[in-house]
Formats: structure tokens, C-alpha cells, sequence
């Protein structure tokens, strides 16, 4: 290429010598006679005009003697001791007098009077030589000497003070030179004040202060500013027109009016002139204009992308004159030759042309170079005229000619457009059909047909290419056991919801498959194989390009892809015999399951009866099992493709370790190395690794991109620098030592180097195609030298870097076996737990759903007692979280453990928490766990909760556990028990009422027994039993322990009523010494104090209280409908008064009685018959109508030894009659 010598101008400011300051001001002198030329004066533009004066020398400008001396050179001493010394670089050195004093030095002091008073009182008697004497004035003061009157110094010429200055008499003549306002110096000399020397005379710093009188001056911008001089803004000429840069560039304000333009980035230029895309550039060409009318008729919108291109335009003139035009519109032909014309994936210019011999364009088909005669043709006709056109996304040729592909496909059009055919009749006709034919079975041309999947983008493999598979391969795909794995092959052809055309393909950066994988595109990188397009990393290259069908775009590929997943599989089916069961040949035991019989019988003996062997048959049996296989050029239990892909394994210059145990280590041939044996060692070039031939005097352009060409040393020269030049050329000035002089006194630059020859710099190879490395590895470059390395997550040499899969490389990627290994990126995998396991996937346990512990004994609950598990209920199952009361995010891992365990809580594990969120736990906001991770549950999806992901957002095991968090708590909640309707208690222990708390108690049997039998035999005994389970009444009874009944005693139904008060319920506390109870048959019963007596052996508590001389020895036992107190024997009720007879009463009444009563005698016999005939006596639960704990169930009958002591079945008569005393007197016991 070519390089600008550029030439930049810059003034440097200074002042000329006798001027200082940043306004070069005068120093202080006479013109060029600065400082008097008594002294130097501190010039130049950084000076401050001070004269630094000689010696003896002394002033301002250096003008006068320093006090005391005179002469011409300042260096005369006065020797006046008492007078007035005329100094001064015009003085003379003679002494004047003072008063009292005479002689040359005015050292002699007048101590007489020789005038006899003569002089004036100012003036000294002289005597003169001739020996007389007068009077002269003294110093300072003029006159005869007998008058004398004081000299006014400034009298004349200013007392000789400067112009500039103000004269002031001191003594007589004596005075002082005082500079005027606005100026400075000694008063003799008197220089005007610049106040622009000091603080820029308050100006702006980027203000100009310009003296304008004594001490005044005016300040004015500088250049590039603006303002009023005291306050300076720089001026930004990116304000108006965008400072002269491009519309297409930025303008940057670099400084005071100064700025830089800077192209836009998707346009190229030196920012004054910015150029697009070459889609956007075609506009503005006359020359291209008829070019880009037909890419925008034809929607071929390809060269607005990023690129690179080379295209290769027919000129508006060649256009207009194609006579074939209308028709390839007409035939839907237009599209594919405009793509002719564009070669993606590079950027060339014609000098690199020259050298090709083919390109392969975005159309698919190749375009060749031919040179004659300086001229360079495309295809041997059309000629290029114009070339390297750079823009921003390429460059652009200009030729004369429109360049037509021979194979093109026809697109019929009718009325309403383009009407495309099927992919059947597309693949028909290209040679694609058995592929087709293949998703035509599997049902999977349906799914391409599916408007959901519509448009598809479809690699379709040659005809030639499906032929050459591997038998093996073949009979795996085709059998029909691996009908599901034929379908995976089949969808990893097929990209849904995209119609991708060919430049699009290597840009994308995923390509997802209808089968789940993804695949890549890429671009072919060597010399040769410029506009090709490889498929996954391997010698698969798109054959054929844009053939467009009804539901959307296919390719053709050289080659039958294989998902990541299944690889090259050629498992082959291998058949195994085994011998079924031994036995009778007439009815040969069957094969065993899962084996079919192979119709052949063979003898054998079997122990029959009585253990003795017999002659019998079994049956030759077989099994088919599928033995894993990888195809050739395939390795691993998950058959991956050896480097350099199946088709080139090692890209043909090695040995692939493939097979099923193979490793996928590359052995390359001599010549070769690298990863896929892809690079050249050194002193080889070319894809072939071709053999350099320079001798030792060049070096050679070798690598896999090398020429072979020779750059010979200095003085060397031929192809292969072998011969060496008779005069030594001679470049002045002289060449870089990275360089090598040639003719002509040029220079040229060593090779990796680049610059005018006199200036060489080493060529930053690392941005230039990454320096040959792969777009995954890094590149780094040491002098000439190129490092690649992979970037993490790839492996390879730095050339070839193919992506990490963990899931191979590790024994299921380091998940838990429970857990599926699931690729996500390079090196990068995830661990799902399986069906029916939960955890983070490193560890996996069985899924244990939460049970409900009412299921189980009802919970421990009590069997009348609703029992609800509030740990199954909670829809969190036990998890909370918990957040610090400073705000979120502010526990380490040890303060969130005491917080948990603050509210009785325990850290929530992973596993407990995974079930909270499938029971329904949200919670966008992370906390720690008792595993020492943070992770938070979602059960929708929210982009601002873990990137919409749904389940536990896991943020791992946490390296620092100071980190702050929020914490998962889990507590595991009780059961609740609450008595059902008509019980009463806490739950674990529940009361009906008072006749169900009576069956329950065995204490209480005795007088159970007793109650029921008065309720079998008698109405009021029946009413009696209604009213003790009856909810609506309240009362009170008094119970007598098993213990308090005697032999043979038994109680009337008038003394069992005698024990219950239905008026109210009394509680122990409430019966107090005095207490009367009304009972049920209108006799009180008497509540009295006695003295602490022991306990009862059925009851641990003192007794203090009696009724009717009972002692109460338990209290307080609550039923539903009542209240029940224990004491130590039954209550004898008094006996009842006779009842008057009624005269009154009518025969008629009485005969209905005697009726009534008969009737009831004969039910209650037949009743108590019933009830007795089938054995001991025994007696059943009645319950209320509220209680449902044996809704569903018949009325249960159950015996107890107990009751039926007391209880006899041989007596036929009625021991309850309404009247009956007791059989026999209680006893009282102490």
C-alpha cells in the first residue's frame, strides 16, 4: 500500500535580547543600549526585565554609581569625611563642606574665627592660599558667603529625576526621585508598570493582557476563544456544520477551535469523507445505480451486513445493455445472478485478485481470474475497469460485463407472484431426493409444512453423500429399532421459524436445530477455498445455496450431519444364543422373555419325578442386542467426531484413534502438527505443508498461509536468494535494520515488518485475522512471534479450539448419578436431578413428599378429635424467610443461623426448600441456606427473579461467608387436634358426654352396669339414659368407684337418679361446706367439710369434701353435657313416700292402665329375652345425634368381665321396678 509524509509547521514565541515578557516589553536602557550597558537584563519571554547590574553600578536601568562612588566606571571612592561628595557616574569626587569643617576631605575642623563674624551662620571662614579669607557657604546652601540661603535641588531640570517622577526636597540640596502613579524604578529612571507581568494582569488564562498605559492594560481572547477577556470560552467549532466533518462522522472537540473528525462506525474514511455499506454506497454512484435498482427489486439486501465483500459490479451501462435480463426476471432468476456477483467472508483487493484463481460466491457457484496482458478478467470475459472502491463493509470492482452461474434455478410466476415448488420436486431435481424421501417416512415433511415451523431453513445432503455412508452406519439408521435416532439425525438438518440466506449463516452465533442442538457456520480461512462455507468445524462444505421452496430455503451439503448427542453412530445388532429350560419334549419349556426361539430343538436331561433323571428338549433361543459401535472417523462412548471432522479426519495428514474406545488423539504425518494436524511446522507453507527451498540468505514466507515465497537478505537475490549481487545497493539515507536496501535507493521492509523502508515497525499480526489464531483462542504476539491460546472453556492448540464439554471430559460432568448432565456452554454444564429425585444436581436424593401425619393414628390426636397437620397444610411446608431488621441483604451466614434459630427455627436445606417451591413458594429475594449457598424459589417466570427462571435460582456454595444475605428458615409446625362436635378437651384427650366419659372410664363400670340395666328393664331408666346424653341439658353426677360396690349390691333406678342434678353443673371449688344440690328425683344432696383424709387407690389426691357422707375422691370431670365427680360408695336415695289413692279416678281410666302396663310387661320380656337368650349379658352404646364417631357403622357390642360379675342372666324378674328398695344395706366402710 501506501504511506503520507506529512510535514507539521510549529512556531515557537521568544522574545529578541534587551526585550522581556509574553509582549517582548523593552528593557530598561536607552533602545538597544539596555541596562546602560552597566548591568544584564533578565530577557526573554519568561523574563522580568530586572537589570542585574555591574559592579559599582546601581539604578534601575543601571545609570548611577551605588552611593559613595563616582567616575565614568562607578569605581572612585569619595574621601569626604564631613561634606558632601560630588558623585555619581559625572561626578567629579570633590568634597563640599558642612558647617565647622574645611579642607579637600573636609577633615579639618574650623576652630577659630579668622572673619570675625563676618560669614553667615551657613557658611565656613576660608582661608585662601594668598593667606586671606572669606566666606563660603557651606554645602547645600549658595551666596556671598556673608548670605547664604539653602539650594532647592529640583529647582532645575527636575533635580534630574526622571520625567516620569516626582522631585521632593529633603535638606538643602539634598532630594528624592519618587516615580509617579503607573510606573516604577529608583525615581532617576522610571519605567511604566505593565500589569500584564504579573496574574496575566487578571485576564482569563486564555486571555491576551496587552499593555496599554502605565499600569493599564486590555485583555482579549486568544485564538480559539471567546469572551470578553476577563473570561475566555473555548470556542467549539463542532457547533455549526458539525465542525466540517461528515454527516456520517463524529466531530470531537479536541480543543480551543480545534476538533477531530471520526468516522461513524459502520462507515469508513478519514472523518471528512465517511463512507457505508456498499448497499448504501451503490446510491450515490451513477455507475453502480442500475446494480443496486436490481438488488432492491429482487430483495437481495445482503451488502447492508457487516461483511466483508468483495463485489464485483456491472457498471449501469453493462447492465442496460444485457439482452437476457427481462427473461431471468421472468423466470425468478434475477436474485440468484446478482448473488454471483458477491464474494462474502473477505475483503480483496486487486492486487490480491491477481493471484486468485477462483472465488466461490454467496450464489454457491465459483468465479475465475484469468490475467492478460495487465488486464484482469473475471470468468475470460467480463473485464475489470475500475477496482479497489473501498467502503465500510468491503470493496467493490466495477466490471463490464453481467456475470451469469450455469446452474440457476427457475422460479415459475403467475398472476399473483412467485409461486415456489414443494421441497419433494426442489430436492427432485437436484439430487437431494433419498433425504427427502427420509422425511417424507418419519412424518417430519408435515413439520416442515407446519405454519408454526414455517419458514425452515434445511441442510440437505447430496444423493452421493447419503450413498457413501459407512454399511454400519447405514444399517443403525435404518433399522427400524432406531426409528428415534434416525429422526434425531433427520431434525438436525432443519433450523424452524427462519429462512436464513447463505451471507447470514457465518454470522450467526448460534444456529438452534429443530432436534435441540445447535449448529455452526463457517467461512473457509486458506488461500484456496475463498467464499466456501464449512458446517461444524469440518470438511462439510454447502455444495449448493439458496434453493428456495414453498415453506422455506435449503442447502446442499457434501455430507450427512450427526447430532452432538448420538455422534457417528454404526452400533451394529448383534445376535447371542442361550439355551432355554430343560425339559419334557412334548411340551418344551418356552424361551425366556425377551428372546425369541430359533425353532430348533436340542436333548438334555432334567430331574422329574422322585428326583431321577430323564431324557428331555429345550429350545435354542436368541436375543438381539444393539453392541455400541462409533463409525470411522468417530470416537467415545459419545461417538464425536475426530479433529478435523469426519469427512477429513486430522485433515488427511494423520491417523484419527477413533472407534468406540479411542481417544480422538490426531498421530500427524511427517510435516504436520497441531491439534487436527491442520498447522505447517516450520520451513513449511501452504495447506500441504509444503517444504520451503530458500537458501540460508532469505527467509521463508512459510505457515499454513505462507506463499513459499523468499525475502532475501540484503545483497542477495533469485527466487531462492541464491544468487548474490555483484555491487551492493546503496539507499541514502540509510535503510531501517529492519529493512533491506534495493535498486533505486528504496528501501523495503524486512517480512513481518511494515513502514517507508527508512522506518520499519513490526506488523501487529494479532489484529490481522487474529493472527491466524482461532476465533476462540487468545493471540499474543512476542517480536515477531504469534501465541495462540485457547480462551477458557475450549481446548486445542490455540489454531483449533474445540469447546470444553464437561459432560464427556467428566464422569457425567461431576454430577450426582441421580442427575442429568446437561451442556450449556463451553465448559459450562448444568446438573438437573432426574424424575422423582430433588436437589441442586451435585447431589441428588429421592423426592420425599410431605405426609400427612393424620393419616397415621390420627395424628396422635385423641379417636373423637379432628386432627389437621398444619406442616402438610402450610402451602410453604415449613419454609419462611427472614430478613435482618436492618434491611434486606444484611445477615452473614452466622447471623442468619441465630436468626433462625431465634424463632425456634432451623436453617431451610436445599432439599426443603426445592419442595416449598413446588408446593407453591415464590420468593424473589435471596437468602442463605443450611448449605451454605444463597439461592431464592420462583414458581412463574419474571424477568427481574433470576432471568425468568422458574425453580430454585441457585447462586451456589458461597466462597465468603461474610457475604450478606437473606435467610430460609424451616420449622416443622405441629398437629391440631380439636374435639369433634359433642366432646370437649384439648384434643389428644376428648370427652363426650356424660354417659360416653361413664363407658370409657373401667373405674366406672360398676355403676355402668347398673344404669344400663335400669335403662333395658324401664321407661324412666330409658328417659334416665336419653337425659345423661343429652347436649342441650347441663348437670351434674356424682360416680361411685368399682371399689364402693359390694357383693350382691344393687341399685334401684330411683338411687342411680339420686346421684344427678340436672339444674346446673358445680364445680369442686364451687362446692363449699353447706352446699345443697337438688338431684334428679327432688332429694338435695348435702355437700359437708371433713378432715384431710388419705387418697383413694384409685385416685392420688387428698379428700376434703363429702355428699350426703360420701367422700369425693376426684373432680372435676369434664363430659359435654356436664360434670362428673368420683366418690368412694354409692348413694342410697330415701326411700319414697306412699302415694294417696285416688277415689276419683274412673273404671274406664283404669282399665287403660291395666292394658298399658300389660302391654309394657310383655315388650319388656320379649325385649329382655332378646337381649339375653345368646349368652352372658352384655350392653350397648346408644349415642347422640351428635356423635358422628361411628356414623357409618352398625351399634357395637362388646363383653367385659367387669360388668357381667355384677351383672345376672338367670333371674327372669325386673330388678328395677320404680319402688324397689336396695336388696341389701350398704356396709359402711371406714
Amino acid at each position: 500500500g501506501c504511506q503520507t509524509n506529512c510535514i507539521k509547521t510549529v512556531i515557537t514565541r521568544d522574545c529578541c535580547a534587551g526585550y522581556f515578557g509574553h509582549q517582548c516589553q523593552a528593557c530598561p536602557g536607552n533602545g538597544m543600549d539596555s541596562c546602560l550597558g552597566n548591568g544584564i537584563c533578565q530577557d526573554g519571554i519568561n523574563g522580568t526585565g530586572v537589570c542585574v547590574c555591574e559592579e559599582g553600578f546601581a539604578g534601575t536601568a543601571c545609570e548611577t554609581c551605588i552611593p559613595g562612588h563616582y567616575g565614568i566606571h562607578c569605581d572612585q571612592e569619595c574621601a569626604c569625611a564631613h561634606g558632601k561628595c560630588k558623585e555619581g557616574i559625572n561626578g567629579d569626587g570633590l568634597c563640599e563642606c558642612i558647617v565647622g569643617w574645611r579642607g579637600v576631605k573636609c577633615d579639618i575642623e574650623i576652630t577659630e574665627d579668622h572673619c570675625n563674624n563676618t560669614c553667615h551662620t551657613s557658611a565656613n571662614c576660608i582661608s585662601k592660599a594668598d593667606g586671606t579669607r572669606i566666606c563660603g557657604c557651606a554645602a547645600g546652601f549658595r551666596g556671598n558667603g556673608t548670605f547664604c540661603e539653602a539650594v532647592n535641588a529640583c529647582e532645575t531640570g527636575n533635580g534630574n529625576c526622571s520625567l516620569n517622577a516626582y522631585c521632593k526636597r529633603t535638606v538643602p540640596g539634598e532630594r528624592v526621585c519618587v516615580c509617579q502613579n503607573g510606573y516604577t524604578g529608583d525615581g532617576l529612571v522610571c519605567i511604566e508598570i505593565n500589569p500584564c507581568i504579573e496574574n496575566n494582569g487578571d485576564c482569563d488564562v486564555n486571555a491576551e493582557c496587552t499593555q496599554v498605559g502605565p499600569n493599564q492594560a486590555a485583555c482579549n481572547c486568544l485564538s480559539g476563544y471567546e469572551g470578553d477577556g476577563t473570561s475566555c470560552a473555548p470556542l467549539n467549532p463542532c457547533r455549526m456544520k458539525n465542525g466540517g466533518c461528515s454527516e456520517f462522522a463524529n466531530c470531537n472537540h479536541t480543543g480551543p477551535n480545534q476538533r477531530s473528525c471520526q468516522c461513524l462506525s459502520s462507515y469508513i474514511g478519514d472523518g471528512f469523507t465517511c463512507k457505508g455499506t456498499i448497499y448504501k454506497e451503490l446510491t450515490m454512484n451513477a455507475v453502480s445505480s442500475h446494480f443496486f435498482y436490481q438488488l432492491q427489486l429482487n430483495g437481495v439486501v445482503e451488502l447492508g451486513g457487516s461483511g466483508p465483500f468483495t463485489v464485483f459490479v456491472p457498471t449501469s451501462e453493462a447492465i442496460k445493455k444485457e439482452a437476457m435480463l427481462s427473461e431471468w426476471t421472468t423466470k425468478g432468476q434475477m436474485a440468484q445472478i446478482l448473488r454471483y456477483h458477491i464474494v462474502a467472508c473477505n475483503q480483496l483487493l486487486y492486487n490480491q485478485l491477481v493471484s486468485k484463481k477462483t472465488l466461490t460466491t454467496v450464489h454457491g457457484e465459483p468465479i475465475r481470474f484469468s490475467f492478460v496482458q495487465n488486464v484482469l478478467y473475471v470468468n475470460n470475459d467480463a473485464r475489470i475497469v475500475t477496482s479497489d472502491v473501498l467502503n465500510a463493509n468491503g470493496v467493490i470492482h466495477f466490471i463490464d460485463k453481467v456475470l451469469v452461474p450455469q446452474r440457476i434455478q427457475v422460479i415459475p410466476k403467475d398472476v399473483l407472484g412467485y409461486k415456489f415448488q414443494n421441497l419433494s420436486t426442489v430436492a427432485a431435481q437436484n439430487g437431494y431426493s433419498l433425504f427427502a424421501n427420509l422425511l417424507q417416512e418419519t412424518n417430519l415433511l408435515n413439520v416442515i409444512n407446519d405454519p408454526v415451523h414455517k419458514p425452515v431453513t434445511l441442510f440437505l445432503p447430496k444423493d452421493s453423500a447419503m450413498r457413501s455412508l459407512p454399511k454400519e452406519q447405514q444399517d443403525f439408521l435404518y433399522n427400524k429399532d432406531n426409528r428415534d435416532k434416525l429422526i434425531e439425525y433427520l431434525k438436525f438438518h432443519i433450523i424452524r421459524d427462519a429462512k436464513i440466506v447463505a451471507v447470514d449463516l457465518p454470522n450467526s452465533n448460534s444456529l438452534k436445530t429443530l432436534q435441540g442442538s445447535d449448529l455452526s457456520v463457517t467461512c473457509g480461512k486458506r488461500r484456496n477455498i475463498v467464499g466456501e462455507l464449512y458446517l461444524n468445524k469440518r470438511s462439510c462444505r454447502i455444495t449448493q445455496r439458496h434453493l428456495e421452496f414453498d415453506s422455506g430455503i435449503a442447502y446442499g451439503i457434501n455430507c450427512l450431519l450427526a447430532p452432538p448427542s448420538l455422534g457417528g453412530r454404526c452400533d451394529v445388532l448383534t445376535t447371542f444364543d442361550i439355551k432355554g429350560d430343560c425339559g419334557s419334549c412334548l411340551n418344551t419349556p418356552s424361551c425366556p422373555s425377551g428372546t425369541k426361539a430359533k425353532n430348533k430343538k436340542e436333548k438334555c436331561t432334567f430331574r422329574g419325578s422322585f428326583h431321577l433323571k430323564v431324557d428331555g428338549c429345550f429350545q435354542q433361543c436368541s436375543v438381539l442386542i444393539w453392541k455400541p459401535k462409533c463409525c470411522s472417523s468417530y470416537f467415545g462412548k459419545d461417538c464425536r467426531a475426530c479433529p478435523g471432522g469426519p469427512e477429513t479426519p486430522c485433515n488427511s495428514h494423520g491417523t484419527c484413534d477413533d472407534q468406540y474406545t479411542g481417544t480422538g488423539v490426531c498421530t500427524c504425518s511427517a510435516g504436520f502438527n497441531g491439534t487436527a494436524c491442520e498447522l505447517c511446522p516450520p520451513n513449511r507453507w501452504g495447506p500441504e505443508c509444503t517444504l520451503c527451498n530458500c537458501t540460508e540468505n532469505g527467509a521463508c514466507d512459510d505457515g499454513n498461509d505462507g506463499q513459499g515465497i523468499c525475502y532475501c537478505n540484503e545483497g542477495w537475490t533469485g527466487a531462492r536468494c541464491e544468487t548474490k549481487l555483484v555491487v551492493k545497493p546503496v539507499c541514502s539515507p540509510s535503510c531501517s535494520e529492519n529493512a533491506v536496501c534495493k535498486e533505486n535507493n528504496k528501501c523495503e521492509c524486512k517480512q513481518f515488518y511494515e513502514g517507508d523502508g527508512r522506518n520499519c515497525k513490526v506488523v501487529q499480526l494479532c489484529t490481522q485475522n487474529n493472527g491466524g489464531c482461532s476465533k476462540f483462542s487468545s493471540c499474543s504476539q512476542s517480536g515477531m512471534k504469534v501465541t495462540c491460546r485457547c480462551k477458557d472453556g475450549y481446548s486445542g492448540d490455540g489454531y483449533r479450539c474445540d469447546p470444553i464439554d464437561r459432560c464427556v471430559n467428566e464422569d457425567n460432568g461431576a454430577c450426582d448419578e441421580h442427575a442429568n448432565c446437561i451442556v450449556t456452554g463451553p465448559n459450562k454444564r448444568k446438573c438437573v436431578c432426574k424424575d422423582n429425585y430433588v436437589g441442586d444436581g451435585l447431589r441428588c436424593s429421592v423426592k420425599k413428599l410431605p405426609i400427612n401425619r393424620c393419616l397415621q393414628d390420627n395424628g396422635n390426636c385423641h379417636t373423637n378429635a379432628d386432627c389437621t397437620d398444619l406442616h402438610f397444610e402450610d402451602k410453604t411446608i415449613g419454609v419462611f424467610h427472614l430478613r435482618s431488621d436492618k434491611g434486606q441483604y444484611k445477615l452473614n451466614f452466622t447471623e442468619a443461623q441465630m436468626l433462625c434459630t431465634a424463632t425456634g427455627a432451623v436453617m431451610s436445606t436445599y432439599n426443603q426448600l426445592h419442595i416449598a417451591q413446588q408446593a407453591g413458594y415464590h420468593m424473589c429475594a435471596a437468602g442463605w441456606i443450611y448449605d451454605k449457598k444463597a439461592c431464592y424459589p420462583t414458581t412463574y417466570s419474571n424477568p427481574s427473579c433470576g432471568g425468568g427462571h422458574i425453580g430454585i435460582v441457585d447462586y451456589g456454595v458461597r466462597p465468603n461467608l461474610s457475604e450478606t444475605w437473606d435467610v430460609f428458615c424451616y420449622r416443622m409446625k405441629d398437629v391440631q387436634c380439636n374435639c369433634k362436635n359433642g366432646y370437649v378437651g384439648d384434643g389428644y384427650a376428648c370427652n363426650g358426654n356424660l354417659l360416653q366419659v361413664l363407658t370409657a372410664t373401667n373405674m366406672f363400670s360398676s355403676f355402668l352396669t347398673e344404669l344400663l340395666n335400669y335403662s333395658n328393664y324401664t321407661l324412666n331408666g330409658r328417659r334416665f339414659e336419653s337425659l345423661l346424653t343429652d347436649l342441650t341439658s347441663k348437670g351434674t353426677l356424682f360416680v361411685p368407684v368399682n371399689s364402693g360396690f359390694n357383693k350382691n349390691v344393687t341399685l334401684s333406678g330411683r338411687d342411680i337418679e339420686y346421684h344427678f342434678s340436672n339444674l346446673s353443673t358445680f364445680l369442686y371449688h364451687n362446692m363449699e361446706n353447706g352446699t345443697v344440690i337438688p338431684s334428679r328425683i327432688g332429694h338435695s344432696l348435702l355437700i359437708t367439710n371433713k378432715d384431710t383424709a388419705p387418697p383413694s387407690p384409685e385416685f392420688n389426691q387428698q379428700v376434703t369434701k363429702l355428699v350426703n357422707d360420701r367422700s369425693i375422691i376426684a373432680w372435676d370431670i369434664i363430659a359435654s353435657n356436664g360434670i362428673i365427680h368420683v366418690i368412694d360408695k354409692p348413694l342410697q336415695a330415701p326411700l319414697e313416700p306412699p302415694k294417696p289413692i285416688a277415689a276419683h279416678v274412673g273404671i274406664g281410666l283404669g282399665l287403660f292402665f291395666t292394658c298399658a302396663v300389660g302391654i309394657t310387661l310383655v315388650a319388656v320380656v320379649a325385649y329382655y329375652y332378646y337381649n339375653h337368650k345368646r349368652g352372658p349379658f352384655s350392653f350397648q352404646y346408644f349415642k347422640s345425634d351428635e356423635d358422628t364417631s361411628f356414623e357409618n357403622s352398625p351399634p357395637s357390642r362388646f363383653c367385659n368381665p367387669m360388668y357381667n360379675q355384677y351383672t345376672s342372666t338367670e333371674s327372669s324378674k325386673d330388678p328395677f321396678s320404680d319402688g324397689q328398695q336396695l336388696a341389701t344395706d350398704i356396709t359402711e366402710q371406714s
